[in-house]
């Protein structure tokens, strides 16, 4: 591929504004099976459709909430299971390849990949801790690699040469501490 052909999409989703509140037992976000239980508002999920289908050689969805993560009695969009499959279904809709997470909101940060039937493994890269760290991250089975628990800045690469995608996490004296590399077919129908 030339230059001309590369288009990258930045979609920032507000997963806060519409979003019904948690529910909570014990402390803990459990699932809110509730058709009525939204992360993004009717409105918002057509914004997203009408951009997914726009031509983007990569696509990179912002979310303040990690979609890779599973359930885990904090923030994830798990806590959302129909808007889960939503987005899921939207993707699927849409054909939109190459398109993965990025997320924060956790103090660490993680690589997550999940798969579902009939779609791409769907990638989730957390970066969250420039200046405050949680003492151990939230259960995540999802997770490629170990949780980087330090204060960091994460980094997204394409290699279009080599076709692939790069997700790098760097402490605050600028070493390498995370290193993931996917192959740019493994997220295409």
């Amino acid at each position: 591929m030339g230059n001309s052909t590369h288009r990258i999409q930045i979609l920032l989703l507000d997963c806060q504004t519409l979003r019904i509140s948690y529910v909570e037992v014990n402390g803990n976000h459990v699932a809110n099976p509730s058709p009525a239980a939204t992360m993004l508002g009717n409105e918002q999920w057509a914004w997203l459709e009408q951009q997914l289908l726009k031509p983007a050689t990569s696509r990179i969805v912002c979310s303040s909430t990690q979609f890779g993560a599973e359930l885990n009695g904090w923030e994830t969009w798990d806590n959302y299971p129909l808007e889960v499959q939503r987005m899921v279904n939207l993707i699927q809709e849409t054909q939109a390849e190459h398109l993965i997470f990025m997320s924060g909101d956790v103090h660490y940060a993680e690589l997550s990949k999940r798969d579902w039937n009939g779609l791409y493994p769907i990638y989730d890269f957390t970066s969250s801790g420039l200046t405050q760290i949680e003492e151990s991250p939230r259960h995540n089975t999802n997770h490629i690699g170990n949780p980087i628990l330090e204060p960091h800045a994460g980094m997204i690469s394409i290699d279009w040469t080599n076709q692939k995608l790069i997700f790098e996490i760097f402490n605050v004296s600028g070493a390498k501490v995370y290193s993931h590399t996917v192959e740019y077919n493994e997220l295409e129908f």
